[in-house]
């Protein structure tokens, strides 16, 4: 199944080698990559600065309390940036 990273908040590709989008991509086939989850990763002011994401070399199911988890981790992810960020602007530390 394959949910387009800009319309959802969670992606996954199952198996990347039969996505239509995905398959026929020579920079992913040389990969050996099969299996994609990603969650977007969201800034305060609305932009997409990445994907926490988990790759296999087989393809997967992935359950509906999995994409939950994935979500939360992205989340997360996006919170310990934010600190960071504050704490740099605090401190100039990591700047």
């Amino acid at each position: 199944m394959y949910l387009h990273l800009l319309e959802e908040g969670i992606t996954v590709i199952e198996d990347l080698a039969s996505d239509p989008l995905f398959g026929a991509n020579d920079a992913i086939a040389g990969t050996g990559l099969r299996f994609y989850a990603g969650a977007k990763l969201v800034s305060p002011d609305d932009h997409v600065v990445g994907t926490f994401c988990v790759m296999d070399d087989e393809p997967r199911s992935f359950s509906a309390s999995e994409r939950e988890v994935l979500a939360a981790l992205g989340e997360e992810a996006m919170e310990q940036l934010g600190l960071r960020r504050r704490l740099a602007a605090r401190t100039g530390v990591g700047r």
